[in-house]
């Protein structure tokens, strides 16, 4: 019936593959809902100024393989999979002050040369999403429901 996603659709092989995965599982009727953390590809120009933003929050989450969102965006990609936005919002101005429990100690993602891959990490998000590259969004996207079958 539902299928539920919070903070970890980054981490699988493929948002593409998510989204028709879920839609596989569901029911018609059914709900995938869920929370995502997006980063713009606008931020990739600074790995070429050496801030190394792909092997940083790789290095501490995991897998992240559309970091830039080249795929396409959540609803296209639901779409794709033949679900339809029920619910979208873009919550990343409510989140930013969530940073002072991830990231608790201050500094400056490019002057933090330490050992602590989780804590450099998220001071990395810490400033993308200051400096306006990430984006945290909230959604439900529901499969249709099938047509009745005649009898």
């Amino acid at each position: 019936d539902r299928v539920l996603c919070i903070e970890a659709m980054f981490h699988f092989s493929s948002r593409r593959n998510f989204f028709r995965e879920a839609a596989r599982v569901l029911k018609s009727g059914g709900a995938l809902i869920g929370s995502d953390i997006a980063i713009a590809s606008s931020a990739k120009r600074f790995e070429t100024e050496g801030l190394h933003i792909e092997a940083t929050l790789r290095d501490a989450y995991g897998p992240w393989p559309d970091l830039w969102g080249e795929e396409g965006d959540h609803s296209t990609l639901a779409g794709a999979a033949g679900m339809q936005c029920a619910w979208f919002q873009d919550a990343t101005a409510h989140t930013l002050p969530s940073h002072r429990f991830t990231a608790p100690a201050e500094g400056d993602v490019r002057a933090d040369s330490g050992h602590d891959s989780a804590r450099r990490a998220a001071l990395m998000l810490k400033w993308l999403h200051a400096e306006g590259h990430l984006r945290y969004r909230c959604f439900r996207f529901d499969k249709p429901r099938s047509a009745p079958r005649e009898k």
